[in-house]
């Protein structure tokens, strides 16, 4: 087997007692070989020739001196948020980036301090000395800043709030799967769809059928042709453009406040004068029906007996 210049250059320095050429087992040849052997190579080197063992020992030898990576280059952060999904993302994260990255777990969890900031620095201050593992300081993450939570909590969570109008099925499917995620005990696929599915716009339940969709990847589909006729839907049904309406609010003056943009019907001052006018006009009667139910006595006001 012939391994190119290249390859001999770079893995030379590991394996330098692997590489051995023809001179080294035969005596060396008549001068005139030089021309040929010289004009064969433009670097000048002759190439060298492994054997099958040797090549493997080469090769052993490459992955044994991999560089050991180190957390200083990881841009995940976590401060500390009691969110399921911020925590799952951060330890999903470094995971593969320390597998990556060849760290071990003796330099994972010596330099997990990098990643944590906040609180989050400061709750692993005071915990790291019982950690001697990645392991261990993961599942002590995931118990301290997202505890598991009961099931019957979790079907709570997921019925509790249906698809709001300007909220994108994608988004809304996406945080439902990830509470079905956190079940101890797995539901269905057909019966997430059948959930989730009830919980969606009726204008887009009324655009999909149920019937149709056998995977989540499925709906989702659908889903997105039925917000984009809707979309549709919405820009031709526009009736006043917004030109026209800017227009018209321009020409529409209140005759009361001589201001723009509202007649002089929806005046809020008209009715707030309206308003005082009448308040004061009812006043004015119970003052009139007290004063007239008094009389005079000796120069001392008295109540009208009768009255009462």
């Amino acid at each position: 087997m012939n391994i190119g210049y290249n390859l001999r250059r770079r893995t030379a320095s590991l394996t330098p007692n692997l590489v051995a050429t023809e001179h080294d087992h035969k005596e060396e040849e008549p001068d005139n070989n030089a021309t040929s052997n010289s004009d064969e190579y433009d670097s000048g080197e002759e190439m060298a020739q492994l054997s099958e063992a040797q090549f493997q020992k080469l090769i052993q030898a490459i992955n044994n001196n991999k560089r050991i990576g180190s957390f200083a280059h990881c841009t995940a952060r976590f401060r500390g948020q009691r969110e399921p999904a911020a925590v799952e993302e951060f330890l999903t994260a470094i995971t593969v980036f320390k597998d990556i990255e060849n760290i071990s777990d003796a330099d994972a969890v010596t330099e997990l301090q990098l990643l944590l900031e906040g609180y989050a620095a400061n709750w692993w201050i005071g915990v790291k000395k019982n950690v001697t593992t990645f392991e261990q300081a993961k599942t002590l993450i995931k118990k301290t800043f997202s505890p598991p939570v009961p099931d019957w909590r979790l079907f709570t969570q997921i019925y509790e709030h249906k698809q709001q109008r300007t909220e994108h099925t994608d988004t809304f499917i996406c945080k439902k799967r990830l509470l079905f995620s956190q079940l101890k005990s797995a539901v269905d696929e057909e019966i997430q769809l059948n959930l989730i599915f009830g919980l969606l716009r009726q204008n887009i339940r009324e655009r999909v059928k149920r019937e149709s969709i056998t995977s989540f990847e499925e709906l989702l589909s659908a889903c997105r042709e039925a917000e984009l006729s809707l979309a549709e839907y919405d820009e031709t049904t526009t009736t006043t453009p917004i030109a026209e309406t800017k227009a018209e609010a321009k020409t529409t003056r209140c005759t009361m406040c001589r201001t723009f943009k509202h007649e002089t019907a929806k005046c809020w001052k008209k009715k707030m004068r309206a308003n005082n006018n009448k308040y004061s006009a009812m006043m004015y009667n119970n003052n009139h029906t007290q004063n007239s139910n008094k009389t005079m006595h000796n120069g001392q006001p008295t109540h009208n007996n009768n009255h009462y």
